[in-house]
């Protein structure tokens, strides 16, 4: 069955198209458009409507391309922008009027779709920490094979913090200040994990440690780059300007200050953990959308997947 998955984030607006017999995915084409529609939200509590205009056209190019590919079916998922914007009746609207089926996803099946993604390519059968890092939050999920047991989400995103860190390079005193919102964020979240088992490794998803995962491995994913040679990609982007990093790395400047934030989130995840292993995997939201398409499931409603209930996180 051939699918098109158009995944509305908080950094960018990605389209997956794909054949899948519901067990396995075959990637056909994989675009986006980087709108950084969280970054309104941060600033303004709302979308504006230069932006949700760009959205809106993304969201209609994407649907074309994939019914022109042959999709079978289109659905769009919008994710925390959406949720968060005071206006995301309004957005929802305009972006339903391209004629696609838009659904805003919960956190929680965020998470869970994750999860479906994840273990396309990522061994989940000891406890793991499957961690999807967004312009605009974070999703923690710990799951043992396709079990998960308790979810938070928490307003960690890789874009949302990036428009609020001071120079370009960030200096000595905007690092530390960063890693004092993150460091004490994610701890309170990992206590509310304590009663369960320590995780053995945690897995990455998301198209911001997919490329850091990319940096660090020098391959593409799925990946287990090592803690120094992530530490070493992290600390080369605080190196230079945004554009002069993104010249070297063939990367959008705008997209460099994602890459810095979502480094040091996932470090710090890490090192709070103990440094278990690390997988970057190349699944994640979009991926299981499109797998449960093909199993005939509706990639929006919680919980129907999994057969042990999965306790969000008041965080």
């Amino acid at each position: 069955m051939r699918v098109g998955v158009i995944d509305i984030g908080s950094n960018t607006i990605h389209l997956l198209i794909a054949d899948s017999d519901g067990a396995h995915l075959t990637p056909l084409a994989d675009p986006s458009r980087a709108l950084f529609l969280g970054q309104d939200v941060a600033r303004y509590g709302r979308i504006s409507p230069v932006r949700l205009g760009k959205a809106v056209a993304a969201v209609a190019e994407f649907a074309d391309q994939a019914r022109r590919a042959g999709a079978e079916v289109v659905v769009a998922l919008a994710t925390e922008a959406v949720r968060a914007a005071a206006n995301g009746e309004e957005v929802l609207a305009a972006l339903r009027a391209t004629g696609v089926p838009v659904e805003r996803i919960s956190a929680r099946r965020e998470g869970e779709l994750a999860v479906v993604g994840a273990a396309l390519d990522s061994p989940l059968r000891a406890p793991a920490l499957v961690a999807d890092i967004g312009g605009a939050s974070t999703q923690l999920i710990w799951t043992q094979g396709m079990h998960p047991q308790q979810l938070a989400s928490v307003p960690l995103g890789s874009g949302t913090l990036a428009a609020g860190l001071p120079g370009d390079p960030p200096g000595p005193v905007a690092i530390a200040a960063l890693g004092g919102r993150i460091t004490p964020t994610l701890q309170a979240v990992l206590a509310e994990f304590a009663a369960l088992p320590p995780v053995h490794r945690v897995v990455g998803v998301g198209g911001t440690i997919r490329r850091l995962g990319r940096l660090a491995a020098r391959a593409a994913p799925p990946v287990e780059p090592s803690r120094a040679s992530l530490v070493e990609v992290v600390e080369a982007l605080y190196r230079a300007s945004a554009e002069q990093v993104g010249r070297r790395l063939g990367l959008d400047p705008r997209r460099v200050g994602t890459l810095r934030v979502g480094g040091v989130i996932m470090l710090t995840l890490l090192q709070l953990l103990g440094n278990p292993k690390l997988r970057v995997s190349a699944g994640g939201i979009r991926e299981g959308a499109a797998l449960l398409l093909a199993r005939g499931v509706d990639p929006t409603a919680e919980g129907c997947f999994s057969p042990t209930p999965l306790v969000a996180s008041s965080s």
